[in-house]
């Protein structure tokens, strides 16, 4: 039995509140899809964008409580079925708004899910943000260490390089010292040999004129008396020099 003829007697000015409430119960797919195409898209950028994601849960929190019932007006509706319809009449109608109730649970179900792991892809989101900060901080602070290590290294060879020009003048320094040095010596030794040269020199100067000196005393000698005899003995020729121009007289 169709009710079409009961709700138009009874109801008249309460249709358009039921056509609202009707409408109030049902998905808008399209706006739902678009907000779920945007979560997905800002899901799969994986980037963190703070006010995308509230405007993006701001429509979500919108459109789940548009979908809320208005437990007053409800009441009202019933009330009214209450008095004007029979029974079955309102059982009827219960019936067709239970159903609608339970779409409506399902859908804030699903809209509550989907919330859910929004705000888990946010706090996921967020951890990797701060994970990916903390290993910019640590690249940061090895950046800073290799940096710190190359002017050490810089400057190690700035000290290597000054202790070779240093270790090269002294170097330098010391191979002057030892040529000056090895002139010196040349020179004493030469000096010391010239030495010991004119001394030889002047001790055999000195013996040829001691010898000349005595053979010309003996040839005087045996000019003057040449009966007299030496008589020399082995003593008394070890005491007389020897050297040309002496003879031993027997």
């Amino acid at each position: 039995m169709s009710t079409n003829w009961l709700h138009d007697f009874f109801f008249g000015s309460n249709e358009s509140t039921i056509e609202a409430l009707e409408k109030a119960q049902q998905i808008d797919a399209r706006k739902f899809k678009e907000v779920f195409g945007a979560l997905k898209e800002w899901q799969e950028a994986q980037q963190i964008d703070a006010r995308k994601f509230e405007e993006v849960f701001g429509a979500l929190k919108e459109w789940q409580e548009a979908q809320k019932i208005d437990t007053e007006q409800f009441e009202k509706v019933f009330s009214a079925l209450e008095e004007k319809i029979g029974t079955e009449q309102f059982q009827g109608m219960q019936e067709h708004l239970s159903s609608l109730q339970e779409r409506l649970a399902g859908v804030e179900e699903k809209v509550d899910t989907l919330a859910g792991t929004v705000a888990d892809h946010g706090n996921q989101i967020a951890d990797l943000t701060g994970t990916v900060a903390d290993h910019g901080n640590q690249i940061a602070d090895l950046t800073g260490t290799v940096a710190d290590h190359g002017n050490q290294i810089a400057d190690l060879t700035g000290t290597v390089a000054d202790h070779g020009n240093q270790i090269a003048g002294t170097v330098a320094e010391q191979e002057k010292m030892i040529i000056v040095l090895s002139v010196v010596a040349i020179a004493a030794i030469s000096f010391i040999g010239f030495c010991i040269y004119q001394g030889i020199k002047s001790e055999r100067e000195k013996q040829k004129s001691l010898s000349g000196t005595s053979g010309m005393k003996f040839d005087n000698l045996g000019k003057s008396d040449p009966d007299t005899r030496l008589h020399v003995d082995g003593n008394s020729a070890k005491k007389l020099p020897e050297g040309p121009g002496l003879t031993t007289v027997d």
